[in-house]
């Protein structure tokens, strides 16, 4: 059975007046790594759990191979897709990520794993669910349940709409924490897409010898080639595979840079002025600390590596997914991931 992950990131468009994703498009656009990190999650997940290939399957193109550029032949008997990662708000983008082809995909055949729809969109866009309801869209998901949801809001206004749907937060979750070699140990801080207001606070010593690598990462026009996916898994991979090797601390203001560095174990620090829904999956995980705050990065340091609670999340994250990838009825998974996501790690509730 080949598992595929529909991945269809937002456009970026140049110039004004339409949201034609065709219109205006520069040759190269930025986009955010952040995307494929979610895939390489489930795509990790399954080789070491299963012994199993995660497939890319490319919107715009009927091509399928594998994440090194393999191509296979297309079975749709023998397809899998997965779906997750934040909506796009163009009308027919929204239905490609989270409405596969029933001629082609049957509901048993299709898994939802942390998909996210907006009650706003800070982009200038439509607010999601205003739109996801002018699309029909819960109507349309209803027979692809349970839906996974990154955050509760989702949860919750799909669940008012009569979609099975459960609070699964994100693959990224479920990264394997790594291991380090005792020889060799990991020795760079890296500041990771750090928000304007934070750097003023930063010591200077800490910017001049840390790393900044980026999540803004340049692949080809859109539409996108299948090589252009592919270069772009391959960053993000890259990307992964400096933070395990090297990262002895990670600053960021990136969900997905945060998110990742619990899953595998790297001390991490999150400043971000962020409100959004999106910081939801992290609410009771880390400490957001904002920009309007007299930070002490010696405090923070040292707090940075008090995550180890984090196991119960990243065990409660895999054990879902091989559940669900599985085509298990059994809920037990489901009801466990949701009451470690709601568990307040932090002691932050007051009520």
């Amino acid at each position: 059975m080949l598992t595929l992950p529909i991945n269809f990131r937002n456009f970026r468009l140049h110039g004004s007046g339409s949201q034609n994703p065709y219109d205006r498009l520069s040759p190269f656009v930025y986009g955010n790594a952040g995307d494929e990190i979610q895939y390489l999650a489930l795509s990790e997940l399954l080789q070491q759990e299963r012994g199993q290939t995660l497939y890319c399957y490319n919107s715009f193109y009927p091509e399928i191979c594998d994440l090194k550029g393999q191509v296979q032949p297309v079975d749709s008997s023998a397809i899998t897709l997965v779906i997750c990662g934040y909506t796009g708000l163009f009308d027919h983008m929204f239905l490609s990520v989270y409405v596969p082809n029933k001629a082609h995909v049957a509901p048993d055949h299709c898994i939802y794993l942390g998909v996210s729809i907006s009650s706003s969109d800070e982009r200038g866009g439509q607010d999601g669910m205003e739109l996801a309801l002018k699309l029909d869209l819960p109507h349309k998901l209803a027979p692809f349940g349970p839906i996974g949801c990154r955050d509760r809001a989702t949860r919750d206004f799909l669940r008012a709409h009569g979609v099975d749907a459960y609070y699964s937060g994100c693959m990224t979750m479920g990264f394997a924490a790594r291991t380090i070699d005792p020889k060799h140990p990991p020795q760079d801080t890296v500041i990771l897409d750090l928000q304007p207001g934070f750097w003023p606070q930063l010591p200077p010593d800490l910017v001049q010898s840390a790393k900044r690598p980026t999540h803004c990462l340049l692949y080809r026009q859109e539409p996108e080639s299948l090589r252009s996916r592919l270069e772009f898994f391959a960053q993000a991979k890259a990307l992964l595979d400096y933070y395990r090797e090297h990262a002895k601390l990670i600053i960021t203001s990136r969900i997905h840079g945060t998110i990742p560095a619990l899953a595998l174990d790297i001390p991490v620090i999150f400043l971000s002025d962020c409100t959004d829904q999106r910081m939801d999956m992290l609410k009771y995980l880390i400490k957001q600390h904002r920009s309007s705050e007299q930070l002490n990065f010696e405090q923070l340091k040292r707090s940075a590596t008090q995550h180890s609670y984090f196991a119960e999340v990243r065990a409660a994250v895999r054990e879902n997914a091989l559940d669900r990838l599985a085509g298990k009825d059994d809920r037990g998974s489901i009801r466990r991931l949701e009451q470690i996501l709601e568990y307040d790690f932090l002691g932050q509730r007051t009520s």
